[in-house]
């Protein structure tokens, strides 16, 4: 049964076990279940999700975000679905990002299906980059112009 968090509890330092929806809190740490959010100093996360974190520092062993904006996150055996930063540092382990934002991205070990970033720095694998995601978008509309082109001769 998910269940509202006071902030004045969570500033202590607030273990959440089993799920709750809203969190605030200088250092949250959420053992299983799911959290709609949190918005915290720093958050551990074992074996549980959470939809959205505003974070300086996030860490996260077999578990999953859905939205983070954190500066530094370390992952284990886990995943971020989109993450947001001034400055993004990832250290992961067998872990993934779906998509990381920031003017600045340091990783180590990360698997990210794409990066936008000024500076993309470390031991990265990324899918996507900006670069590859412009070379991509203009031969998909050279290559939709050229069929549009060809079916307006035929019709014609």
């Amino acid at each position: 049964m998910k269940q509202p968090i006071s902030p004045a509890a969570a500033e202590q330092g607030q273990v959440i076990t089993g799920g709750a929806s809203d969190v605030i809190g200088k250092i949250v740490t959420v053992n299983g279940g799911a959290v709609g959010s949190v918005m915290a100093e720093t958050l551990v996360v074992n074996h549980a999700g959470v939809g959205q974190v505003k974070a300086t520092n996030v860490e996260v062993r077999q578990g999953g975000i859905r939205r983070a904006e954190s500066d530094v996150i370390q992952l284990e055996n886990s995943g971020i679905g989109i993450v947001r930063g001034e400055t993004v540092a990832v250290s992961a382990t067998n872990s993934g990002i779906g998509i990381a934002v920031g003017r600045r991205i340091e990783a180590k070990g990360a698997k990210v299906a794409i990066a936008v970033g000024q500076q993309i720095s470390g031991d990265v694998t990324i899918g996507f980059d900006v670069r590859a995601a412009v070379v991509f978008g203009v031969v998909v509309g050279l290559v939709t112009g050229l069929l549009r082109a060809l079916r307006g001769r035929q019709q014609g």
